[in-house]
């Protein structure tokens, strides 16, 4: 089965574009980890929780550095949220299908993180081999 169902739509035509894509992406991830986290400490699942809590930390990380980045190329920070419809559907379906399932297992859970991040490595890959210029 494809990472992603569908080459993504429209590309990305500006720094400013590929950075609020980047932002809501690891916004995004940060918003699921957490919830995994907090559902496998219900469920009793702490060595689980605490690998989620190390990922969360991870992509606050990540925030920053889109973060940085921004300003080091002399850009306002994105309004991430004005992304997220960018971002692949395969990611959003993803998360809702497993977490809406009575009995998550530890190991669906971090599979789900191994997946969606190689989604979101095949959608970066897609912006790159169509951006218009070198910078994006």
């Amino acid at each position: 089965m494809p990472l992603l169902r569908h080459e993504p739509q429209g590309g990305v035509r500006s720094l400013d574009e590929l950075l609020g894509i980047a932002l809501a992406l690891e916004q995004e991830a940060v918003r699921r980890y957490t919830q995994l986290a907090a559902l496998m400490d219900r469920r009793g699942e702490t060595d689980t929780a605490t690998t989620f809590r190390a990922l969360i930390a991870e992509e606050q990380d990540h925030v920053q550095a889109v973060d940085g980045w921004a300003h080091r190329l002399g850009r306002p920070t994105p309004d991430a949220p004005a992304f997220l419809w960018r971002l692949p559907p395969e990611l959003a379906a993803s998360w809702e299908e497993l977490t809406e399932r009575t009995r998550l297992t530890p190991y669906q859970a971090l599979s789900l993180a191994v997946v969606n991040e190689q989604r979101a490595f095949a959608f970066y890959s897609y912006i790159a081999a169509s951006a218009p210029d070198e910078p994006i």
